[in-house]
């Protein structure tokens, strides 16, 4: 449940309560929607499940399906965004595969240009760096 679908529930509830002490009884119907709606909001949050599941392939592309079993490398996929992982002091999160920007700046502090840069050992370079890393204890890096 959204924060907004959460405060409307509750002026829902609220203007239920107020009608029903202040000016009259409501019907069963109205009883009815007062505790439904009671019991969703007493509801503890679930975390949201995975709506679908893609995987980088070779060439770079995605593919997508409704199950990780397909895929060694499964990255679940969500309706909403979901929470970020704490980042332990002293790490940097960067992006598992070298984007051409990070290449490039790194290019220029080495050689303070981009002509005669060597951009695929730089990537490589990169991409056994990101490969030696430790990974996060309990799960993926």
């Amino acid at each position: 449940m959204t924060p907004t679908q959460k405060a409307a529930m509750e002026q829902a509830l609220e203007a239920l309560e107020y009608i029903d002490s202040n000016y009259m009884s409501l019907p069963k119907l109205g009883n009815e929607a007062s505790t439904a709606l009671r019991e969703l909001l007493e509801q503890p949050e679930q975390a949201d499940e995975p709506v679908a599941y893609r995987s980088r392939l070779e060439s770079g592309s995605y593919a997508y399906c409704n199950t990780p079993q397909f895929f060694d490398n499964a990255e679940a996929l969500y309706t909403r965004p979901q929470p970020a992982a704490a980042i332990p002091e002293g790490w940097k999160l960067v992006p598992s595969v070298p984007t051409n920007e990070w290449i490039n700046n790194l290019a220029k502090q080495q050689t303070g240009g981009l002509e005669e840069v060597p951009f695929m050992e730089i990537h490589q370079c990169i991409a056994e760096l990101l490969a030696a890393a430790p990974q996060q204890k309990g799960g993926a890096a």
